[in-house]
């Protein structure tokens, strides 16, 4: 269930986002589109949104309590993997203590995430 919310709120981000991208940054419309809305599956598609951050808008997250986009690019990629493992045929076994680390941390993001995205 988190690996799904996680992969919901990262294409909410991303598709919000876009329309500042059509706004601040047209002529790479095109670009964010193909990289980061097409893109197959959840970890290329948090690889390529990352990096166009990182590139061109990354004082916008700042502002809303975003220092890192490495943070935010390691938070959803240990929420991926752990999606990943517990669907493998020779899943590995999580405990209560990991999962409630992981939404602990992963839920110090999320306000600001979600402010984010309320923004666009």
């Amino acid at each position: 269930m988190m690996g799904t919310y996680y992969e919901d709120l990262l294409i909410s981000l991303c598709n919000k986002y876009k329309n500042r991208v059509a706004i601040q940054y047209s002529s790479y419309l095109t670009l964010y589109q193909n990289n980061v809305i097409d893109a197959r599956g959840a970890k290329r598609r948090l690889e390529e949104f990352i990096e166009f951050i990182k590139t061109h808008d990354l004082a916008y997250f700042k502002t809303h309590g975003i220092e890192s986009m490495t943070e935010i690019e390691t938070i959803f990629d240990i929420i991926r993997r752990y999606r990943n493992d517990i669907d493998h045929p020779t899943a590995k076994i999580y405990g209560e203590e990991d999962c409630n680390t992981i939404i602990a941390i992963f839920n110090k993001y999320v306000i600001n995430l979600y402010s984010i995205i309320a923004s666009l």
